[in-house]
């Protein structure tokens, strides 16, 4: 059972189909029997919809796999504990019990066809403004907030990885996640963001570099927070004070008295900066580094020669 798709089907009348070239021959090669779906009629497929939306709610939603194989696995355990055991509402029947009578009289599949066996790389397409990628010719859409300009997206990806791996111990935020149902939603996330005090974004940068949630999840996550405005503001940040550095002011101070480091040299001649860049990088306050600026007199009042005043003689 199929629904009518350009990609499968060119034409339908009363029952005669005109399927495509690449598809018929995929059906050639199988030797099965296509039905399709009538247009515009959500009852003629709603069972196979219905199964979907079966699955999705009933595994998918509330589960985090670490990989594909890890899917596979669980599905398998899942059906075999609930998805096969639950008695259908409408044949009134369990479908472990049923399929073995109706295995009898399924046709067997056909071995493996040969393209279908070659893994093809990944292929990279640049982000249009509009959100959206070409490939052949053709556009398609991917979720709104993905694209942004390269220099910022690095830096950025940069900073969230940093600070997620400074700030969120893998352990212990691995233990979190796993009560985390809805992993693409970040309001999910607000109790995490409570007790760790960082972004919605580093937290869902964290769980996508530990391989928590996979690319796709995390990819649909950013987009919600692009759609709920949580790019700009997030929730508790009103709440939640800002932490301020206090062991860099302690560094500073103890590596300049034991004499390791020139601050004042460092920032006028190796860096070159000026003392609001270190305030914006650190949050510290410019006054702080004053002490450090001031320079030292290079002379002294020892040894100096009296001069003659204009009346004396």
């Amino acid at each position: 059972m199929y629904d009518q798709d350009r990609l499968i089907t060119v034409s339908e009348n009363s029952g005669q189909l005109l399927l495509t070239s690449e598809f018929q021959s995929y059906v050639n090669n199988r030797k099965f029997k296509v039905h399709l779906c009538r247009k515009a009629d959500p009852e003629s497929k709603g069972m196979i919809e219905n199964v979907v939306k079966y699955i999705k709610g009933n595994f998918a939603d509330s589960r985090v796999f670490s990989n594909i194989e890890d899917w596979n696995n669980r599905a398998l355990q899942w059906l075999h504990r609930t998805g096969n055991q639950h008695v259908h509402q409408t044949t009134k029947k369990r479908p472990a019990e049923v399929f073995p009578v109706e295995k009898q009289h399924l046709q067997p599949v056909s071995s493996p066809l040969s393209y279908e066996s070659v893994i093809t790389p990944s292929i990279t397409r640049n982000i249009s403004k509009d959100n959206t990628i070409r490939f052949k010719s053709n556009r398609y859409s991917v979720p709104l907030g993905t694209y942004s300009a390269v220099s910022d997206n690095e830096v950025f990806n940069e900073a969230n990885i940093f600070a997620g791996a400074f700030l969120l111990p893998e352990n212990e935020f691995e233990n979190d996640m796993k009560d985390m149902l809805y992993v693409t939603n970040p309001d999910a996330y607000i109790d995490l963001k409570k007790k760790w005090c960082t972004s919605l974004q580093v937290l869902g940068y964290r769980a996508a570099k530990l391989g928590i949630i996979e690319p796709k999840n995390h990819r649909n996550f950013y987009a919600a927070l692009h759609r709920k405005g949580y790019l700009k503001k997030e929730p508790l940040d009103d709440s939640i004070p800002l932490q301020k550095p206090m062991k860099i002011k302690s560094i500073i101070d103890l590596v300049s008295k034991k004499g390791f480091v020139d601050v004042r040299h460092m920032i006028e001649n190796d860096w070159k900066v000026d003392v609001s860049f270190f305030h914006r990088m650190t949050g510290i306050d410019s006054s702080f580094f004053n002490k450090y600026l001031i320079s030292k007199q290079d002379f002294g009042l020892e040894n100096v020669t009296n001069l003659p005043l204009g009346n004396e003689k």
